[in-house]
């Protein structure tokens, strides 16, 4: 829910390393697999189509998953988390 509110700010403001890193995070935690991982890195030409599919991916999967994003957000990029509402 807090994540599906946040969707378009996150596509527009995520860098592509933060990305990245999030996509690893999430692939270690099993949030999303090897297959879904490589999707987003290899059929979408932008960051911001990366990032696209990426949280189209994990809102599904339900709060857990994105509950897991939100947090490797905030421990990852502390100025995203800021700008998306998610820093404490």
């Amino acid at each position: 829910k807090r994540l599906k509110e946040k969707r378009k700010t996150f596509i527009i403001s995520v860098s592509e390393d933060t990305l990245y890193t999030l996509l690893d995070d999430l692939l270690s935690e099993e949030v999303v697999n090897q297959e879904e991982a490589e999707n987003v890195k290899k059929k979408n030409a932008t960051t911001k189509d990366k990032a696209r599919d990426l949280i189209d991916s994990v809102i599904p999967k339900g709060s857990c998953a994105s509950q897991k994003l939100i947090n490797y957000i905030c421990k990852r990029d502390s100025s995203l988390a800021y700008k998306l509402g998610f820093s404490s």
